[in-house]
């Protein structure tokens, strides 16, 4: 299960690092960082399951607000994420990263709650 961590932790940490040069890193380091701090803590098993759920939720009222613009972006005909020409398509990609980072963190935190306590 360790290596599923790393990985998390080389996905998450890549996220970031891609996002270095953008003009909104750090509400992408914000966004990112605490999955690859979960992922840590969990290879120590120091995590607590409430946190996971907090920022899972935090994930959720982001996707909520923006909702808008996915919807825009569904209204014109959803054109691929990977025309650059196409408006809206950097906020649907970012959409569906925020989406990714958020199923990620509910994996985690199923997978925490679902093992036994050991005493």
């Amino acid at each position: 299960m360790k290596w599923l961590h790393l990985i998390t932790v080389f996905i998450f940490g890549s996220f970031i690092y891609v996002n270095a040069n953008d003009h909104d890193f750090l509400k992408w380091a914000l966004i990112y960082l605490p999955m690859v701090i979960i992922a840590i803590l969990a290879i120590s098993k120091k995590i607590n399951s409430n946190i996971i759920l907090l920022y899972a939720a935090a994930l959720i009222i982001y996707l909520v607000v923006n909702l808008e613009d996915y919807a825009k972006w569904s209204a014109d005909g959803a054109p691929s994420m990977f025309d650059l020409e196409s408006a809206n398509v950097e906020v649907v990609r970012e959409f569906f990263g925020v989406l990714i980072t958020l199923l990620t963190a509910l994996a985690y935190w199923f997978g925490i709650r679902r093992k036994p306590k050991t005493k």
